[in-house]
């Protein structure tokens, strides 16, 4: 009997880091919305309808860190961020070749719980900075970012920022792993700006 449990304890701790791998190691390509490219391992949430305003940002930028702004909620509905965001905005670099807007990878909580269902009132904001997240790594060829499909590149040029959310609560990431539908999700983007260096 002792065995068996040990047994069981161990796939279980074995288990989901292995589920999680997979998901977060695939490079396949999604297109939640035009012009727009993400990882297979994020929500394949569809282009918001304008209901987050994105505040202060600003046309140019010295560097990526220097980003620091507020979402508000313009809708009359309270809306739910992504969970795994926890104030890290997501970010998308101009990919000129491809003529899309493409993700940047940046650090996320691996929370195989609820995770922190985070509201956003009505006319309420919440902060989104960059030096929150992971998205600038310093490199033999100096501050970079990596994108989804790990292709490295210089901080220096377009972007624009952006915030997955939802009218309904968050579902969590066990629940995305074993294949349940969220259809409530919404990707919502920023205007674009310059980064020099």
């Amino acid at each position: 009997m002792i065995r068996k449990t040990v047994r069981l304890l161990v796939l279980l701790i074995v288990g989901v880091p292995q589920a999680l791998i997979v998901a977060d190691g695939s490079h396949e390509v999604v297109v939640p919305c035009p012009g727009i490219r993400t990882g297979a391992y994020v929500p394949n949430c569809q282009c918001g309808s304008a209901a987050i305003g994105f505040e202060g940002v600003a046309l140019t930028y010295d560097r990526l860190l220097d980003v620091r702004v507020n979402a508000r909620n313009v809708s009359g509905d309270t809306l739910y961020s992504d969970p795994n965001q926890a104030g890290i905005p997501l970010l998308f670099r101009w990919n000129d070749t491809l003529r899309s807007w493409d993700e940047v990878g940046t650090w996320r909580c691996s929370n195989v719980g609820q995770g922190t269902k985070r509201s956003i009132l009505p006319n309420k904001t919440i902060g989104l900075d960059i030096r929150n997240s992971s998205a600038v790594v310093d490199l033999d060829q100096g501050p970079s970012v990596i994108l989804f499909d790990d292709t490295e590149l210089p901080t220096t040029g377009r972007y624009r920022l952006g915030l997955r959310y939802s009218t309904e609560f968050w579902p969590a990431l066990v629940d995305m792993l074993s294949d349940k539908k969220f259809k409530g999700c919404k990707l919502q983007l920023s205007g674009d700006f310059s980064v020099n260096r």
